[in-house]
């Protein structure tokens, strides 16, 4: 995972934001030391769990190619993009795949 690069790197991730109001799916972003980001961290907290590593180029990548955003500050859309969805991993690499985005991915079953 790259998430396990970054982390072996010294490297550290902001604060968590929760999608939707049953708190299913959470992303955070990755920093180097001079406190540039590197990566965000898509994770779908179910039963089963499943974890994406993005870099932070192809993160955009996704807000630009995948919802159509302009700037990574863009919540609502993210937040509307999971509930349509319905919170679904397999949806969201879909959408990441239809994008020729690289990810790594963990999954717990």
């Amino acid at each position: 995972m790259h998430s396990d690069d970054w982390l072996g790197s010294g490297y550290s991730h902001g604060e968590r934001v929760w999608f939707g109001k049953n708190k299913v799916v959470n992303y955070y972003v990755w920093y180097d030391h001079m406190k540039m980001p590197v990566g965000v961290s898509v994770n779908f907290e179910h039963a089963d769990d499943v974890h994406y590593d993005v870099t932070y180029s192809d993160w955009t990548l996704f807000l630009e190619k995948g919802l159509g955003a302009n700037s990574f500050e863009h919540t609502k859309v993210l937040d509307d993009y999971f509930i349509n969805i319905n919170y679904n991993c397999f949806s969201f690499e879909e959408t990441l795949n239809e994008c020729n985005i690289k990810y790594s991915k963990a999954a717990y079953y």
